[in-house]
């Protein structure tokens, strides 16, 4: 009769245990899905096809070719295509976020064979991609400004430093309309 009273007790202890297990993976937060992260999304409004239209002095626009923006691999790389009208100057990009920093990091592969890597981040406001790095070794900062940022477009203003960053010098503006 003993054995089966400690047998009815351990029987009891460890369906009460099992029980309170349950209920407490059932209440454990779920992981979120990867690449979800506030640096991952920073970069959603850019995705899609775009017209790239260069401005001048005037603010008068000249059509320079088509951007293409996409997310690849699940959503955990970035991929950007462009090609000028003639077909004389294109682009590709391969970005991802970097676990260590959690900023998004970015290779450009130009036509002429030259590469350039940039760094994003945020900067007053404005998503920035800082050149961090390349094939061909410059003695300034240089750096692009996505400003103006809506549904239907934005604005790039390509930037310059000779003092460490301190300020900065519009080289060139570039309008960005969302095509079709």
């Amino acid at each position: 009769m003993l054995n089966l009273k400690h047998l009815l007790i351990t029987l009891c202890v460890l369906i009460l245990s099992c029980h309170l297990t349950l209920g407490q993976s059932d209440q454990s937060p779920k992981p979120p899905p990867p690449c979800t992260s506030a640096s991952h999304n920073l970069i959603k409004p850019l995705l899609g096809t775009w017209e790239e239209y260069e401005l001048d002095d005037k603010n008068k626009e000249t059509f320079i070719g088509v951007l293409q923006v996409q997310l690849v691999a699940g959503g955990c790389a970035i991929a950007q295509r462009f090609m000028s009208p003639d077909s004389t100057f294109s682009y590709t990009t391969q970005g991802h976020v970097n676990p260590g920093s959690g900023f998004w990091e970015e290779k450009y592969v130009f036509s002429n064979g030259a590469t350039a890597d940039y760094q994003w981040i945020v900067d007053k406001g404005d998503i920035v991609q800082r050149r961090v790095g390349g094939s061909k070794q410059i003695d300034y900062l240089h750096q692009l400004r996505f400003t103006e940022l809506n549904k239907s477009g934005y604005l790039v203003v390509a930037e310059q430093s000779v003092d460490g960053g301190r300020t900065w010098v519009t080289k060139e503006k570039t309008r960005v309309k969302r095509r079709g």
